[in-house]
């Protein structure tokens, strides 16, 4: 199992930092993914893999599009 920090992009969302959430494959930061937030399925951009957290992570519920230079 593979954990990422990912910007979500939600008007919910009005923390100042980035989420944390599970996926089965190694990911390159900048992909965009989907992930799930309050309830719904939104985007979010992957920014870098972290250490397993403490809590319990959500997956990542989709890969949608690796980044382009």
């Amino acid at each position: 199992m593979y954990y990422y920090e990912v910007w979500v992009s939600s008007p919910k969302y009005h923390g100042k930092t980035a989420l944390t959430y599970s996926v089965d494959e190694p990911l390159e930061p900048g992909r965009i993914v989907t992930v799930p937030l309050l309830g719904q399925t939104v985007a979010a951009v992957v920014l870098q893999a972290v250490p397993k957290p403490s809590f319990a992570a959500k997956p990542i519920t989709r890969v949608v599009a690796e980044s382009k230079p």
